[in-house]
């Protein structure tokens, strides 16, 4: 007889899971990881050009940022890029950096600067890349931390804003309730919308503890939009880990990593081993 129910079972998988990718982003030396670029002529293959601009972890404790991990680089209004290291910063939590397009680079922002009871109330890890707003500000997410982190707990993750002088302010910390009902492990990027908002998607929580779709305005005003899992199969999907696109039309599209045959299945298992 089955100890969990199939809702609890695989909650506890994902929490493991995630648990999984921060102890792999807290431990995990980098031996090298590059920022490069690659030149082209157009039609003429023996013209291509290759050019590392950075080599993370090359200064002492890694405080230039290491493991870039799933991120994209945007090039901002200024003609600057600018991007996220999961791993190294002063405190080991991860960065922003810009870096010029000559290779120079300044990390704007160190994340777990604000430790508070031994969690990273500012966040850490920012798994992907950065949305820049019309006025030059700069939105992410950290998968990890935020201000109802604690240090048994840090799997929640918050939605930041970055000024270009590396001003840091936390728009919205996940798990604001003790159920996570506004969701938990934002993994995926930000879209910034045609009203002006900034959309994206969590891995966990929700109302069903399968993820959700947020909006956040640029002031911090969020909004849970759906939560995945709306009856027992999930005929929609549970675990959003990719980020939204938005569309001619006005309306999103996203992915999820499970789907409604899989549910059927793991739930008809484990009702058979029930009985």
């Amino acid at each position: 007889m089955l100890a969990i129910s199939l809702n609890e079972a695989v909650h506890l998988r994902s929490r493991v899971e995630v648990a999984a990718r921060a102890e792999k982003l807290t431990f995990v030396r980098v031996a090298l990881v590059l920022l490069f670029f690659l030149g082209a002529s157009a039609g003429v293959s023996s013209a291509q050009t290759f050019t590392t601009q950075h080599n993370f972890c090359s200064q002492s404790g890694c405080v230039d940022g290491a493991f870039p991990y799933t991120m994209t680089l945007i090039q901002g209004a200024d003609g600057n890029f600018y991007g996220t290291t999961t791993q190294g910063g002063s405190h080991n939590g991860g960065t922003v950096f810009k870096m010029t397009p000559d290779g120079t680079l300044t990390a704007l922002y160190n994340f777990c600067s604000k430790f508070k009871s031994r969690a990273c109330k500012d966040g850490f890890g920012p798994p992907t890349g950065l949305v820049q707003g019309p006025n030059g500000d700069l939105y992410g997410t950290t998968e990890f931390g935020g201000a109802f982190s604690t240090q048994d707990n840090y799997s929640m993750g918050s939605v930041f804003k970055l000024t270009p002088g590396g001003k840091l302010t936390t728009l919205h910390s996940f798990c604001a309730d003790p159920s996570c009902t506004d969701g938990q492990d934002p993994y995926a990027g930000l879209v910034l919308a045609s009203d002006g908002n900034l959309y994206g998607t969590t891995a966990g929580g929700g109302a069903n503890s399968f993820g959700t779709i947020f909006r956040v305005t640029p002031t911090g005003n969020f909004t849970s939009l759906y939560s995945f899992c709306s009856d027992h199969y999930c005929p929609e999907g549970i675990e959003p880990f990719g980020t939204l696109i938005q569309a001619s039309n006005g309306n999103f599209y996203g992915t999820t990593t499970g789907a409604e045959a899989t549910r059927q299945e793991q739930f008809s298992s484990s009702h058979s081993r029930a009985n």
